[in-house]
């Protein structure tokens, strides 16, 4: 069952995942390897490149200031989103000089 967070992330089993870490964990990519829903509610596992597996809800998804699970796709858009306003803004930083 495909499920689709606030900001348009679809997760399912096979979706390719990014972890940002924490003090006490490496950042890295993953995948939604299975889906579990019972009484307790609906969890995802998720088994990450380098051999980690964690199980977390969908609620891991939603924007927050600490979220840490993003699909790879959003946080791939992110990331180059950020890079072209980092370059904007060196461009005009550049041309103050002249």
């Amino acid at each position: 069952m495909a499920i689709t967070t606030q900001d348009g992330q679809t997760l399912e089993v096979g979706t390719k995942i990014y972890y940002t870490g924490d003090m006490a964990n490496m950042d890295g990519f993953g995948e939604i390897t299975n889906e579990i829903s019972d009484r307790w509610g609906l969890r995802y596992e998720i088994a990450m490149n380098d051999g980690r597996e964690m199980c977390i809800t969908p609620a891991s998804f939603q924007p927050s200031a600490g979220r840490r699970f993003v699909t790879k796709e959003h946080y791939t858009k992110e990331r180059q989103e950020k890079i072209a306003l980092m370059q904007a803004e060196l461009t005009r930083i550049a041309n103050l000089k002249k």
